[in-house]
């Protein structure tokens, strides 16, 4: 049963991230490629768009906390608004669902490579990579 259960949940979360990168040009980033462009300063930038409760409790150390972006807003937030075009975006959230949500939008407003971390922030951790904890 639970290897059915896990079968299962690593399908939806591959047809979700392969859906999100045919219509929307989300490209999924897995988590030790997401390391290895953080190694690199200035490489990309890395936005957490969860809420401030969730990016308190655990985050991937290093990125913008931008939870306004979450909502779809209108405008971007003034966290991006002279963020470069031309150099990839990855979106961070809990498990990778508001990520590529977020991405298609970021895509909208000419982002050229928008990329969803794949698992997200538990995908993350579960990889063995470092969290922060705290503001």
């Amino acid at each position: 049963m639970v290897r059915k259960l896990l079968v299962f949940v690593v399908v939806f979360l591959a047809v979700w991230e392969l859906g999100w990168w045919a219509m929307g040009g989300v490209r999924p980033m897995l988590p030790w490629s997401l390391a290895r462009y953080m190694s690199a300063p200035g490489a990309a930038t890395v936005v957490d768009v969860r809420t401030p409760k969730e990016f308190r409790w655990l985050h991937v150390p290093g990125v913008r906390h931008v939870p306004e972006l979450t909502a779809l807003p209108a405008d971007l937030p003034p966290q991006l608004a002279n963020a470069p075009r031309d150099k990839p975006v990855v979106v961070v959230c809990m498990t990778g669902h508001r990520s590529s949500m977020v991405g298609f939008y970021l895509h909208s407003k000419g982002f050229k490579d928008v990329r969803s971390l794949t698992g997200g922030t538990l995908g993350w951790m579960l990889t063995a990579n470092p969290v922060r904890r705290g503001p």
